[in-house]
């Protein structure tokens, strides 16, 4: 008879101490056949807290911390699996980080290195530095521009003693009469793109009296009742009020002729007006009330011995209207070195009055 080989003696493992509390808890230690079981959140100091699941062993411990999957039938809980992909996130991100120069990737308060991934998100999130902003020159008010200092300064110190008042000028409006007697001091004339009649030339006709006339057709005149009120001839014949007073008439037009009558000039009828602030730089804007001769929208600037009158440009053909986008301007300086600025805008095709 055949003995039967000794069974083997069954020695009963040591249960772990969280297998003694899940048999206390459950009533068993025996897995679950529904699946393992639920992972519990460990109650852990505010601040230092985290999601663990059930023991993964030593090896699925270490396996997590390294960034590695550990045994494939290692049992982790949902919240294992995050800290293990969070963990793999987290390596490849170091593995990838390339450090910039330390100017630019480091700042002077912090060591810590930046990406360029960073570096990039930080330079969209930053605001932009807006480009400079071009100097605007204050605008000169028309009564703050001295008449004979401008005469003086464009046309030379005067040669002549001043006259005394004449008896036949009292019937003129004063400030007219003033221009007489200050015009009076120079040999030369003072106006030249217009003609200012001499007193005893000057007639009533209706009650308008013409002092002044370009070599056209147009006209300026002054009303007996109103002698303080500047006429301006229209080309139907009929007269209307200037915005500016007789004393502030006289003295744009002394700055406007100065401008054309210069010792050097640059001139162009077809300036865009994107260029004209290059043009204007170093004026300033004098407030004149402003002429409907030659065509409304004329300005006057002024600068150190510099000197400008910028209009609408006109069409080339009938009914010679505005051309949109475009202005002319004469630019008077007492040297030539005023004027090298307006040579260097190459876009501009400027006329150079002396030639050369």
């Amino acid at each position: 008879m055949a003995t039967s080989a000794p069974r083997p003696r069954l020695v009963a493992k040591r249960a772990r101490p969280h297998a003694r509390r899940d048999q206390a808890t459950h009533g068993s230690d025996r897995p679950d056949p529904a699946g393992p079981p639920t992972a519990r959140r460990r109650r852990t100091p505010r601040g230092r807290g985290s999601v663990l699941g059930t023991d993964l062993g030593t090896t699925g411990r270490l396996a997590a911390l390294a960034g590695d999957e550990g045994p494939r039938n290692a049992r982790r809980s949902p919240g294992g699996r995050r800290r293990v992909r969070t963990r793999r996130r987290a390596s490849r991100r170091r593995d990838s980080t390339r450090l910039l120069p330390v100017s630019v990737g480091r700042s002077r308060k912090c060591s810590s290195p930046i990406t360029k991934r960073h570096a990039g998100s930080l330079a969209r999130q930053l605001p932009r530095r807006p480009p400079p902003l071009r100097k605007v020159l204050p605008v000169i008010e028309s009564i703050d521009v001295n008449l004979r200092v401008l005469l003086e300064q464009w046309h030379g110190a005067p040669t002549l003693p001043a006259g005394p008042a004449l008896p036949e000028h009292a019937w003129l409006p004063p400030a007219l009469a003033e221009w007489y007697a200050l015009a009076s001091q120079w040999q030369d004339h003072l106006i030249t793109l217009k003609e200012i009649l001499p007193p005893e030339q000057i007639q009533s006709e209706g009650g308008v009296c013409i002092f002044m006339q370009d070599f056209g057709d147009q006209a300026w005149a002054f009303d007996i009742a109103e002698p303080t009120v500047v006429l301006e001839g229209q080309s139907d014949g009929s007269w209307v009020k200037s915005s500016e007073g007789f004393e502030e008439f006289l003295v744009h037009n002394a700055v406007h002729d100065a401008a054309y009558s210069a010792p050097h000039r640059r001139s162009s009828t077809s300036v865009p007006n994107s260029l004209i602030p290059d043009v204007v730089s170093p004026l300033q804007r004098v407030n004149f009330g402003g002429w409907h001769w030659p065509r409304p929208g004329h300005q006057i600037f002024l600068g150190k011995d510099l000197i400008a009158d910028i209009g609408p440009a006109m069409e080339d053909e009938a009914p010679w209207g505005n051309r949109d986008g475009y202005s002319e301007v004469q630019v008077g300086a007492l040297s030539a070195g005023r004027l090298d600025y307006l040579d260097s805008i190459d876009e501009i095709s400027w006329t150079r009055s002396p030639l050369g």
